[in-house]
């Protein structure tokens, strides 16, 4: 929550900083956190679960603390449900190839669809592509035990 929260992902880049915008990182990050998680082993997936399962969660206490009535939160939920699960693939393989081009535009749908200008998407593509490198050099013991850090978004990377 944290690295989705980063100050620069919203004032330097460009993120709206909406209900959707945030929505829109911590899909990016979990995303990413979940990709690192994917196939390496049982407890790795055990923890990949629990990470799914604690940002569903979360959610939905999200959209109640909005004003989402009883009655419309399981059906928002699983549209954005299939909103995430189709970031992950459109990402996923994006990120898989090491294709900037194609996350960058995949976030540009996602992330911005007003269609307004966005040069600074490159930017955010890069940084997941580096966040990306920085989680698959890590060992699952490392991520279990909480130590990962997001990378900052770099200053210099931040205005095109």
């Amino acid at each position: 929550m944290a690295a989705a929260r980063q100050t620069a992902l919203f004032a330097r880049w460009g993120v709206p900083d909406t209900t959707l915008g945030r929505f829109e990182m911590v899909s990016l990050h979990m995303i990413l956190a979940l990709r690192r998680l994917s196939g390496r082993g049982e407890a790795a997936e055990r923890l990949a679960g629990g990470l799914a399962d604690l940002f569903f969660s979360e959610t939905d206490r999200a959209l109640r603390d909005l004003g989402v009535g009883d009655g419309r939160v399981p059906k928002t939920l699983k549209a954005m449900a299939e909103m995430f699960y189709g970031r992950a693939k459109a990402y996923g393989d994006a990120i898989g190839a090491s294709d900037e081009a194609a996350l960058a535009a995949a976030l540009r749908r996602n992330v911005r669809p007003d269609g307004a200008d966005w040069p600074q998407v490159q930017a955010l593509a890069r940084h997941a592509l580096a966040v990306d490198s920085a989680l698959a050099a890590l060992t699952n013991e490392e991520i279990a035990a909480g130590g990962f850090v997001f990378p900052q978004p770099a200053a210099k990377e931040a205005n095109p």
